[in-house]
């Protein structure tokens, strides 16, 4: 179709593997945990998870869209705003929409930088037969 888009999915929490959980507090007790990836001696912060005794971490995924930064070729497509500055149509794969959805944020990179947008709206089906294509908006944040 056209450019990569990275989907950005909501940070998910785990215990952190560096150093044993206090199971009353569900924090850190300062102990470092045999085999863990940052040793540390016993009885100070963990480097990893910083005494909270969970860490997070976001995953990304790429997918391939079509990206419409141009408001003019919006074509028939219903606005939400009346301020289109900022805002990008994006035309994907409909497969790709369940990963689309679940993504918190997206990101777009082009020469370097990398810009993070947001779902405005609801995602439509696009095309002929309406079963291979979606298209929505995005806004940059």
């Amino acid at each position: 179709l056209g450019v990569t888009l990275t989907l950005v999915y909501p940070p998910i929490a785990s215990e952190c593997s560096n150093c044993i959980i206090d199971v009353q507090t569900g924090r850190s007790t300062g102990i470092y945990k045999s085999g863990g990836p940052h040793p540390f001696t016993n009885y100070t912060v963990c480097p990893r998870c910083g005494g909270d005794g969970r860490t997070t971490a976001a995953s990304t995924e790429n997918i391939t869209v079509r990206w419409y930064p141009n408001p003019r070729k919006f074509g028939d497509m219903p606005m939400t705003a009346n301020n289109t500055e900022g805002f990008v149509k994006i035309i994907g794969y409909i497969s790709d929409l369940p990963k689309v959805k679940r993504a918190s944020s997206y990101q777009y990179g082009m020469g370097g930088m990398t810009e993070k947008y947001v779902m405005e709206g609801e995602p439509i089906a696009h095309g002929l037969t309406r079963t291979r294509y979606f298209e929505m908006l995005v806004r940059r944040v």
